[in-house]
Formats: C-alpha cells, structure tokens, sequence
C-alpha cells in the first residue's frame, strides 16, 4: 500500500462558476513552491475547462443549424416542383 504524505484539494473556478476539483496527493511532503504553483494554475485549467464545455456547445448548435438549413432547403426544393 501507498502511504500518502500530503494531500491537496483545489476548486477549479471561472468567474465564480465551480468546474471541478483538483486533487492532488503527495507520497513525499510536498513544498510550498509545488502547492503554490498549482494554486496558481487552478483558475486556468477552470477556464480551460469553460473554453471546452463551449466548444461542446457551438458543436451541437452548429449541428442543429446545419440540420435546419438542410430542412429548410428541401422544403423550398419541394415548393419548387409544385
């Protein structure tokens, strides 16, 4: 078994918007320079987060999108033949 020496446990937020937790656990004690760096970096990777779940969602608009058009083209397509 692994004897855990430090553990530390960060929330990743983005304008006050909670976008997981960070959870890091040392086996060795961990140094004030490693706990700050990833005090840090933990707003960044929120926002990186944020970035992602955006990117999720102009996916599925720009999907709902193109499925309109393609209706709204057959439907003049077929106002055309009658």
């Amino acid at each position: 078994t692994l004897q855990v020496d430090s553990l530390l446990t960060l929330p990743l937020l983005f304008n006050g918007q909670l976008y997981g937790v960070l959870e890091i656990v040392w086996l060795n004690p961990a140094k004030q320079a490693e706990v700050e760096f990833l005090e840090q970096i933990a707003e960044k990777i929120a926002a990186n987060l944020k970035v992602i779940l955006i990117q999720n969602e102009l996916v599925t608009i720009n999907r709902d999108v193109a499925n309109t058009n393609k209706n709204i083209i057959a439907s003049i397509n077929y106002a055309k033949r009658i």
